[in-house]
């Protein structure tokens, strides 16, 4: 199943950039989004990080993500493990006037069965949602995680 998300937001690409990368942005303004994260690993343009959810019905999930930087405006991330092994989000971000349009859209392995594909896009913008107002409540990072690659043209 694929599902598009898109947002705008008031900020350069190169800060939306670095948000997507500053894993320590992403600790500390997202826990009850996204739960706890910590980098794995770090490559030229990847991350390995680990996630553990918020407890839902007193059970939390750990899943382990790779994030990709493809230069020079797209950034995938693919779950490698725990219960949403599979799914991939594949992120483009474009300078839109003073800030940026971001389109994701989201390989989910699950049947594209009507009823099924609304209540998944229901879910998935209310949680993309979610994450850009806590986002945007506490401003993106200008200079970002050192493990940023190298990006659009910085202002």
């Amino acid at each position: 199943m694929k599902i598009v998300y898109t947002k705008h937001v008031p900020y350069p690409p190169c800060a939306v950039l670095s948000a997507y990368f500053d894993l320590e942005h992403i600790a500390h303004v997202h826990p009850a989004t996204f739960g706890k994260a910590r980098v794995l690993a770090t490559e030229h343009n990847a991350a390995v990080w680990e996630l553990e959810s918020p407890r839902c019905l007193g059970t939390a999930f750990r899943i382990l993500i790779k994030q990709e930087f493809l230069p020079p405006d797209r950034i995938r991330a693919r779950v490698t493990k725990g219960i949403f092994r599979g799914t991939e989000v594949l992120t483009q971000i474009q300078p839109s006037g003073t800030g940026t349009f971001i389109e994701e859209t989201y390989a989910v392995p699950l049947p594209d069965w009507p009823i099924l594909g609304r209540v998944a896009r229901t879910w998935l913008r209310r949680k993309a949602d979610a994450i850009w107002d806590e986002d945007l409540a506490v401003g993106l990072p200008r200079g970002g995680w050192p493990g940023v690659p190298a990006g659009p043209s910085r202002p």
